[in-house]
Protein backbone atom coordinates (compact mmCIF):
# COMPACT_ATOMS: atom_id res chain seq x y z
CA UNK A 1 0.00 0.00 0.00
CA UNK A 2 2.93 2.52 0.77
CA UNK A 3 4.82 1.71 -2.10
CA UNK A 4 2.15 2.43 -4.27
CA UNK A 5 1.08 6.33 -3.15
CA UNK A 6 4.74 6.76 -2.89
CA UNK A 7 4.73 5.60 -7.00
CA UNK A 8 8.03 3.48 -5.52
CA UNK A 9 8.81 -0.11 -6.20
CA UNK A 10 8.54 -2.36 -3.03
CA UNK A 11 12.44 -3.06 -2.71
CA UNK A 12 12.91 0.60 -2.82
CA UNK A 13 9.98 1.60 0.04
CA UNK A 14 11.42 -1.03 2.26
CA UNK A 15 14.96 -0.08 1.98
CA UNK A 16 13.46 3.77 3.02
CA UNK A 17 11.28 2.48 5.82
CA UNK A 18 14.56 -0.13 7.27
CA UNK A 19 16.17 3.35 6.82
CA UNK A 20 13.99 5.66 9.19
CA UNK A 21 13.17 2.98 12.10
CA UNK A 22 17.36 2.04 11.74
CA UNK A 23 17.59 5.93 12.69
CA UNK A 24 15.21 5.91 15.46
CA UNK A 25 16.27 3.11 17.31
CA UNK A 26 20.11 4.91 17.04
CA UNK A 27 18.88 7.77 18.58
CA UNK A 28 16.63 6.20 21.27
CA UNK A 29 19.95 4.18 21.56
CA UNK A 30 22.39 7.65 21.98
CA UNK A 31 19.56 8.89 24.49
CA UNK A 32 18.62 11.46 21.88
CA UNK A 33 15.59 13.07 20.77
CA UNK A 34 13.46 11.68 17.60
CA UNK A 35 11.57 14.13 15.77
CA UNK A 36 9.52 13.46 12.61
CA UNK A 37 7.82 16.48 11.25
CA UNK A 38 4.30 16.52 11.25
CA UNK A 39 4.25 13.22 13.40
CA UNK A 40 5.55 14.27 16.40
CA UNK A 41 8.81 13.23 19.05
CA UNK A 42 10.27 10.30 19.97
CA UNK A 43 12.50 10.37 23.26
CA UNK A 44 13.44 8.07 26.16
CA UNK A 45 12.63 8.47 29.72
CA UNK A 46 14.05 7.35 32.87
CA UNK A 47 11.60 5.84 35.51
CA UNK A 48 12.83 5.73 39.01
CA UNK A 49 12.42 2.89 41.35
CA UNK A 50 9.16 3.01 43.23
CA UNK A 51 6.76 1.55 45.52
CA UNK A 52 3.71 -0.36 44.42
CA UNK A 53 1.11 -3.23 45.27
CA UNK A 54 0.70 -6.21 44.22
CA UNK A 55 -3.19 -6.75 43.53
CA UNK A 56 -3.73 -10.01 44.01
CA UNK A 57 -1.52 -10.58 47.46
CA UNK A 58 -2.15 -7.09 49.02
CA UNK A 59 1.71 -6.71 49.81
CA UNK A 60 3.89 -3.78 48.60
CA UNK A 61 6.41 -4.45 46.11
CA UNK A 62 9.10 -2.62 44.90
CA UNK A 63 8.73 -1.67 40.73
CA UNK A 64 12.23 -1.50 39.92
CA UNK A 65 14.28 1.45 37.81
CA UNK A 66 13.88 1.50 33.96
CA UNK A 67 14.22 3.04 30.41
CA UNK A 68 10.76 3.71 28.66
CA UNK A 69 10.28 5.09 25.64
CA UNK A 70 7.97 7.87 25.01
CA UNK A 71 5.85 9.67 22.14
CA UNK A 72 4.47 13.06 22.05
CA UNK A 73 1.95 13.79 19.00
CA UNK A 74 2.79 16.92 16.98
CA UNK A 75 0.48 19.72 17.11
CA UNK A 76 -0.74 19.00 13.64
CA UNK A 77 -1.39 15.19 14.07
CA UNK A 78 -3.60 16.02 17.19
CA UNK A 79 -5.42 18.59 14.94
CA UNK A 80 -5.95 16.28 11.62
CA UNK A 81 -6.92 13.73 13.99
CA UNK A 82 -9.02 15.79 16.10
CA UNK A 83 -10.56 16.73 12.79
CA UNK A 84 -11.60 13.15 11.55
CA UNK A 85 -13.01 12.09 14.78
CA UNK A 86 -16.23 13.44 16.04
Amino acid sequence: MLAKKLEMSRKDTERAYDTIFASLITALKEDKVFKVAGVGTFSIVHRATRKGINLQTRKPITIPAKFVMKFKASKKLKDDIAATVK
